[in-house]
């Protein structure tokens, strides 16, 4: 739910103004509001900040060492990132050198200052690259090493005192070093990245004091966006912030010694208070899904219970396979200490959760285990046990017609959900009729086009007639025809709204049909290669087609049961015009 929000009043003299701001973000629950339309310049501690966060993930992948280099910590993040960039310098100078020895390799061990030396005597040694068929071109006395690899020939020739005439097609290799040279070049390149590295293991030390280095350059750069945010007027300071009214006895703890005035102020139709929504924990971890398409508005309504619940159900019908969620489950349980370190770990850990136990309900409804036809288990086999999954079946999901039927209905159902919501929020007015309308000719359509039902299409029309009528709350006739006839053409949309649940259906069925084809050829396999290089053969085919489709389907299922939430649902009942709440407090991490 979305929590209330009591507009807080501030003002106080210059002298008292950083001591406010101090103890405001130690109580750490006031969104302060800047009180006229500013640029906020970039500030001295962010780029300094930058370059922390870029010093520590350059450090992250070193192992950490109890010896730390005697240095003042602001003077770490420039030298760390200096070392770095000499590091891959070097690294990419190793590149070149190794690109260059491996041009050379095929003519063996080359010395070029021996090369030089025996030019000085006029002995010419030449390297040539060629096709084998013109090595006859060369005189053979002056060839003392050749080599063919495939279709290329490498050569050598020796010359005194005269000029070797090579065939038009050869081409000569001009040696700037030999490949000794080379290797040497490689061997004291690699010495000075062992340095760089160990100079960066050494400050590996340091970073203790860089994490805390971090955390007050955090503070400070909020405490200087306040500052920005504030009004000053001569002597005198004043701003306007924003806090949940069950916070307010902090703010006045916390001020209750400075010589300021703290005025409760109302709210006014034209503020625009930040969102702060509070859930219990399990409802609160889809909050992070919710957040990315919008933020609900303060006068608007909280969406995350709805969301949590349909986004479970149409995940798992997407999945389609309760041996998945079981995986997913296994997962979520392996890495449950590592995401219970954080707070949004333990968001993450709650949500995978919800989502594999609710994959396992609809396969156990649905008895649909890693795809397995459970009518093909022997009565007799090692995995008739199985067979006692069939007990708690309710529907049958390779039965298309009805999955299709069912994907339908729950999209009317979620789509009535929303103008409900709409109903609930707009009591009072005339437009909650349009919204019954709506509902009304949705049933009536279902009821005409599934069930037949001949009361069908009067609930249709009568709902259409509701539509018509109170879709325009104008007192101009015209006015109110036009917005009227407007709404009708609604009905184009709501259709295609519908039918777009069918993507439930869909993509469960091809989940499962994924599935079941890796099977079958697990299973002619280990046909075809009878005895244990069959069976293992077979385990790996599955394995790994099991993996892959679980993958694709959780996508699937993340993106298009997001999907369905946030156009489909909240087309009717959501508008997203809310600014998160974020208060001005002291950073813990």
């Amino acid at each position: 739910m979305i929590v209330t929000m009591q507009k807080v009043l501030i003002f106080g003299t210059k002298e008292s103004r950083d001591t406010v701001l101090k103890k405001l973000q130690e109580a750490g629950v006031l969104h302060i509001e800047p009180v006229e339309e500013i640029q906020f310049p970039c500030l001295k501690p962010e780029e300094c900040l930058n370059e922390v966060d870029q010093a520590l993930e350059i450090l992250s992948p070193y192992c950490p060492t109890t010896k730390s280099i005697k240095v003042n910590v602001k003077e770490i993040p420039s030298s760390v990132i200096e070392i770095d960039k000499k590091l891959k310098e070097l690294q990419e100078k190793k590149n070149i050198q190794q690109q260059k020895l491996s041009e050379l390799e095929d003519w063996g061990d080359i010395s070029s200052d021996l090369i030089q030396s025996l030019q000085k005597e006029e002995v010419q040694i030449r390297f040539w690259k060629c096709y084998p068929n013109e090595i006859p071109l060369f005189k053979a006395q002056c060839i003392p090493w050749q080599k063919v690899t495939g279709s290329i020939a490498y050569l050598v020739t020796v010359s005194y005192r005269e000029t070797v005439e090579a065939p038009p097609g050869a081409q000569e290799i001009i040696l700037s070093k030999g490949t000794i040279e080379w290797k040497k070049e490689i061997a004291r390149t690699e010495e000075e990245i062992a340095e760089m590295k160990d100079l960066l293991e050494k400050y590996t030390g340091c970073f203790g004091a860089l994490r805390e280095y971090s955390r007050k350059l955090k503070d400070q750069i909020v405490l200087e966006f306040a500052r920005l945010s504030i009004l000053e007027k001569e002597k005198f300071f004043g701003l306007k912030g924003w806090v949940p009214k069950e916070d307010i006895p902090s703010i006045q703890e916390k001020l209750q010694d400075i010589p300021v005035a703290l005025e409760l102020a109302p709210t006014e139709e034209n503020d625009e208070p930040p969102t702060l929504i509070r859930n219990p924990k399990w409802v609160q971890s889809i909050l992070d899904l919710v957040k990315i398409y919008a933020i609900p508005g303060y006068k608007e309504w909280d969406p995350s219970i709805f969301v949590y619940f349909a986004f479970a159900i149409f995940f798992a019908m997407i999945i389609g396979d309760g041996g998945y969620g079981l995986t997913m489950f296994g997962v979520a349980l392996y890495f449950r200490k590592r995401m219970n370190q954080s707070e949004d770990g333990q968001r993450l850990f709650r949500l995978l959760v919800t989502l594999s136990v609710s994959t396992m309900l609809w396969g156990l409804i649905s008895c649909t285990w890693f795809a397995i036809d459970m009518n093909k288990i022997s009565p007799e086999g090692s995995f008739a046990f199985l067979k006692k999954l069939k007990n708690f079946q309710i529907c049958d999901a390779s039965n298309n017609d009805f999955m299709m039927l069912l994907a339908i209905y729950i999209g009317v159902v979620h789509i009535c959900i929303a103008h409900i919501v709409q109903i609930i929020r707009q009591w009072g007015s005339t437009v909650v009729l349009a919204n019954m309308g709506w509902i009304l000719a949705m049933w009536g359509a279902m009821f005409h086009m599934h069930l037949t039902h001949p009361a069908g299409k009067y609930l249709f029309w009568i709902g259409m007639g509701m539509v018509f009528l109170f879709s325009s709350t104008s007192k101009n006739v015209l006015k109110h025809i036009a917005e009227g006839l407007l709404g009708l053409t609604g009905v184009s949309q709501t259709f295609a709204d519908v039918i777009s649940y069918l993507r439930l259906f869909a993509l469960g069925m091809a989940g499962t049909v994924m599935g079941s084809i890796f099977n079958q050829l697990g299973s002619d396999i280990q046909s075809l290669i009878p005895g244990i290089p069959g069976y293992i053969l077979m385990l790996m085919l599955v394995f790994f087609g099991h993996t892959l489709n679980l993958v694709m389907s959780i996508m699937s299922g993340v993106i298009h049961g997001l999907r369905l939430n946030f156009l489909e649902f909240y087309r009717y009942c959501f508008e997203g015009t809310g600014h998160e709440y974020h208060p001005m407090a002291l950073n813990k991490r």
